[in-house]
């Protein structure tokens, strides 16, 4: 398992801009756990 910043750089160079400044804001608000909590959610429902 990556660290919370070693997972939010690499899925940055997926995203858009829009996109990867959300992931750094939410990088420094949530726990690392909860954070790829909320991306796994996020995809299933889109």
């Amino acid at each position: 398992m990556k660290s919370g910043e070693e997972w939010v750089k690499s899925e940055q160079k997926l995203f858009t801009t829009p996109n990867a400044l959300f992931i750094g804001i939410y990088k420094g608000k949530v726990k690392s756990e909860e954070f790829l909590a909320l991306r796994r959610n996020k995809k299933y429902k889109e």
